[in-house]
């Protein structure tokens, strides 16, 4: 008599880690207000597929430095009355998709992988400034 033995694996699905690490507020610009980071998630792992939002508030904008190398600067704000919204999207991968438009370096809609902590800066925009000194991160990225 022969003994037949079954294994049976179960994988679990992969998912996104807590995003809030990917996020830094720069400090306070003299003259312009410091700016708020909302960051909408549970705080624990998301399933593939899910989204959260962030708003950085305040006359502020976004600079996001992807994976590859790019650089993206958000300031068209598009969360009333003068703050800026992005959406993230968990990956079969289970790395962040950061969704943007630049309007600034680059002109027009990105979106990739941000997996580095501190890699999206959520500054505040000086009233009337130029697109240099916006788009100019005030903390290393």
């Amino acid at each position: 008599m022969t003994r037949r033995t079954t294994t049976t694996t179960t994988t679990a699905a992969p998912t996104c880690p807590d995003p809030t690490p990917l996020f830094v507020v720069a400090p306070l610009v003299p003259a312009s207000g410091a700016p708020s980071l909302s960051v909408f998630t549970t705080g624990g792992p998301a399933p593939i597929g899910q989204t959260v939002d962030a708003i950085c508030a305040g006359r502020a904008t976004f600079i996001i430095k992807y994976d590859s190398g790019v650089e993206l600067c958000q300031g068209i704000n598009n969360f009333p009355p003068v703050s800026e919204l992005i959406t993230l999207t968990c990956q079969n991968s289970g790395d962040w998709s950061v969704a943007a438009v630049d309007n600034f370096l680059s002109p027009g809609p990105a979106a990739g992988p941000v997996t580095v902590p501190s890699k999206i800066l959520c500054q505040t925009t000086p009233i009337a400034s130029p697109t240099p000194v916006i788009c100019t991160a005030q903390v290393p990225l």
